[in-house]
């Protein structure tokens, strides 16, 4: 989707992600451009995928797995690859960060290094996670796992909500998994950094946001959500 607002917002959130690696407190908060990229996936997946509704599911499922497949394994694998090396030239092998950047890159291309961090009660705010080399590829992870289950539940969510008497139970139980994923970041952040930061379920409700805007507009009658979701994220910014 080449909107110049969803570009614009890409765009600051990259911004603030790295200058929070480069420059530590230079953006106070830099890092949540992160929750703000998965506020915008959810969006721009669930925009795209209401186009293609009308498909059948095979059609549809294999579709939506096959242009992110395309569009995100070739970039992972290249990074993997380059990260690896830059690892066994720079990382002395005798060192707990040549292991770590070595496993997490390893489950980054299975998309589970978001997973191998947990495991490992990984800080991502502390000097070991900055020599890991695979640390960022968390999100994508996590991102990941969001695309794996959301086209199944998408469509046959849309499908059976045209039966007035399932579109109640559809909303309530929509609205419940929202909440039960914020409240899930907000228990997790006092128990577990590692299951707060880099779960999938504690990150779902932000995806969850990005899917409200996309399908706000349909709901009210609207044509475009773009001027809600600008307004949104830079006022989140």
């Amino acid at each position: 989707m080449k909107n110049r607002a969803i570009q614009g917002l890409r765009g600051l959130a990259v911004i603030a992600v790295v200058f929070d690696h480069l420059f530590g407190n230079a953006i106070p908060g830099g890092y949540l451009g992160v929750d703000v990229f998965f506020v915008i996936s959810g969006y721009v997946i669930t925009s795209s995928s209401m186009k293609n509704l009308d498909s059948k599911f095979f059609v549809f499922i294999s579709g939506f797995y096959r242009r992110r497949v395309n569009r995100i394994l070739p970039a992972l694998s290249v990074t993997v690859v380059v990260g690896s090396i830059l690892s066994a030239l720079f990382i002395n092998p005798l060192s707990l960060n040549y292991f770590t950047s070595g496993v997490t890159g390893l489950f980054a291309l299975a998309s589970l290094s978001n997973g191998f961090l947990i495991a490992v009660n990984s800080n991502y705010f502390s000097n070991s996670s900055e020599l890991n080399v695979f640390t960022h590829t968390w999100s994508l992870a996590v991102e990941m796992q969001f695309y794996l289950l959301f086209p199944i539940i998408f469509y046959v969510i849309n499908k059976s909500i045209k039966k007035t008497v399932f579109k109640a139970f559809v909303r309530i139980g929509c609205v419940a998994a929202f909440g039960a994923s914020v409240m899930s970041f907000i228990y997790l952040s006092t128990v577990s950094h590692a299951y707060m930061y880099y779960s999938p379920i504690s990150r779902a409700w932000e995806f969850g946001l990005g899917v409200l805007v996309a399908i706000l507009p349909r709901e009210l009658g609207k044509s475009t959500g773009h001027g809600f979701l600008r307004y949104l994220l830079v006022t989140s910014l």
